[in-house]
């Protein structure tokens, strides 16, 4: 009996987990960025969004970090060319 070449499903479960997350944090600052252009500049709620859109880039930071982590776990999945 020959062996067939099946390749392996590779789970990407928490890619699509970390895409998501992107997607969200990418409305999330579109949105606090349309508020910022709203507010006066230098008033206290300019202020308040830029310190909001800062700690939302911090954890962009990480899920970018998050995401390569993934996509390398993945690279090592693929099968030799």
């Amino acid at each position: 009996m020959s062996k067939s070449k099946v390749t392996p499903a590779i789970d990407t479960r928490t890619l699509d987990a970390l895409l998501a997350e992107l997607a969200d944090l990418h409305a999330r600052l579109g949105a606090q960025l349309k508020r910022l252009e709203g507010a006066g500049q230098l008033s206290e709620p300019y202020h308040d969004s830029l310190a909001v859109i800062y700690t939302q880039l911090t954890l962009l930071k990480a899920l970018a970090d998050d995401l390569q982590d993934e996509i390398d776990r993945l690279d090592d999945q693929l099968p030799d060319e």
